[in-house]
């Protein structure tokens, strides 16, 4: 079961490209104290350009929050990033429309920006 000081203290790591914290994107996987320490397991998708500083700044905050642990084992896994995987608070930062929380699909408002004087 995961620990939720774990899990709230995950919740300051964040993607550098979105701003939103690695627990709403739904990248963390498992948080929890063992008998060495604290494990946590982060699912990545393959060739994400932003794996090395998110696993970098989750040991940082980790070690911030958590001086007592023995032990820190960050495992890193692949598997592909869907929208399903967002958490509510995700689903909201990203700017979704949907007031049912249980709906598979979810809707992502996009702005598009067109260039001065350029028009489709």
């Amino acid at each position: 079961m995961d620990d939720p000081h774990l899990l709230m203290a995950l919740k300051d790591v964040l993607d550098p490209a979105l701003g939103i914290n690695i627990v709403d994107l739904g990248l963390v996987e498992r948080a929890r104290w063992t008998a060495d320490g604290i494990e946590v397991e982060i699912a990545l998708p393959p060739q994400c350009p932003a794996s090395t500083p998110l696993l970098e700044q989750t040991r940082a905050v980790l070690d911030r929050r958590f001086p007592e642990a023995r032990a820190i084992r960050i495992v890193r896994t692949e598997r592909p990033w869907s929208l399903d995987r967002l958490t509510g608070p995700g689903l909201l930062a990203l700017g979704s429309t949907d007031d049912d929380p249980d709906d598979p699909e979810p809707t992502i408002e996009a702005s598009v920006l067109e260039a001065p004087g350029r028009s489709h």
